[in-house]
């Protein structure tokens, strides 16, 4: 008996349902393992934590890292966990920021026990896409499509905030040397002569705050303000544990069926494809 290897070896039925729309997308993310939390936090009370601006469409998730002392660098952590404070410092209010100031020694020195995973902002505001999760359970196919498809990647913000704070420091001490400097050779130290000057910048609004520059780089700058000027906010994080996520994960399998009927004929599918053309007859 000869078998045809092109021929199908089994027929699947398809299911098609958009009953989670417009709230079914996928979060792509560069980590080996899943998002979960280490044991050593779990036991501390630590969880995941997401939240979003809905504008921008910009995710974060914060997952906590390990931090057992044989897995786990304290100093760096301490170190980094600087950089995080002047981050969060940038990015807050001034009401936040004076808050913060106010915050004694011990809580300041917080260490970097979490990594903040940071989903890319698209350009425009039409990010629906053309992809479909699909789920086999028993003899059917079910299709659900994605609204939209979020790629996460680890924020490092607070290393440029380190670097800037570090910088600042630098630049600092370099002036104060130079001072010491020049007292040494004059001998004395002169009096300063401070002013205070006021300066002011008047502005319309709108792109006209972006004179003389090119339509590209207003586009971005307007697209950084919007970003920095919006609020975070709270999402609720459920994982495959929790009975939430069962409850959502069984609503992928409808019940409910109506079969679909097509109404184009297969000629007028196959003309419709961009790129398919008849065969020529020209000899």
């Amino acid at each position: 008996m000869v078998i045809d290897p092109e021929a199908p070896i089994a027929t699947i039925p398809i299911h098609l349902s958009n009953s989670l729309a417009p709230y079914l997308s996928i979060h792509q993310f560069p980590l080996l393992t899943q998002l979960r939390v280490p044991a050593s936090a779990e036991a501390a009370g630590r969880r995941i934590k997401a939240r979003h601006k809905p504008k921008t469409g910009i995710i974060e998730v914060r997952l906590p890292l390990d931090t057992r002392e044989e897995v786990y660098n304290d100093d760096r952590g301490k170190e980094l966990g600087v950089g995080r404070e002047a981050e969060e410092a940038e990015s807050s209010s001034a009401s936040s920021r004076r808050k913060r100031k106010a915050r004694d020694e011990e809580e300041m020195q917080k260490r970097l026990d979490e990594v903040r995973l940071v989903s890319q902002r698209t350009k425009g505001t039409k990010q629906r896409t053309t992809n479909m999760i699909g789920i086999l359970r028993g003899d059917k196919l079910y299709l659900h499509p994605l609204e939209k498809t979020y790629q996460l990647r680890p924020s490092l913000d607070y290393l440029d905030a380190l670097a800037a704070k570090e910088k600042e420091s630098r630049r600092g001490r370099d002036d104060d040397d130079e001072e010491e400097e020049d007292d040494e050779r004059e001998g004395r130290v002169k009096p300063r002569d401070v002013r205070e000057v006021i300066g002011s910048v008047k502005g319309t609004g709108g792109d006209k705050e972006f004179g003389g520059m090119s339509t590209v780089r207003k586009e971005m700058l307007v697209m950084v303000r919007d970003e920095k000027e919006e609020k975070w906010h709270d999402l609720e994080w459920n994982d495959n544990n929790t009975e939430r996520a069962n409850v959502l994960y069984e609503s992928l399998f409808p019940s409910t069926e109506h079969v679909l009927k097509s109404a184009t004929k297969l000629g007028d599918v196959l003309r419709s494809i961009k790129g398919l053309s008849e065969p020529s007859t020209e000899p």
